[in-house]
C-alpha cells in the first residue's frame, strides 16, 4: 500500500493551491 505517497501528493497539493486560493 502507497498511502503514505498518496498523502504526500495530497498535502502538496493544497499547499501549491493554497497561495493560488489566497
Amino acid at each position: 500500500m502507497c498511502t503514505n505517497y498518496y498523502v504526500g501528493k495530497l498535502e502538496l497539493s493544497l499547499l501549491s493551491l493554497e497561495p493560488i486560493h489566497n
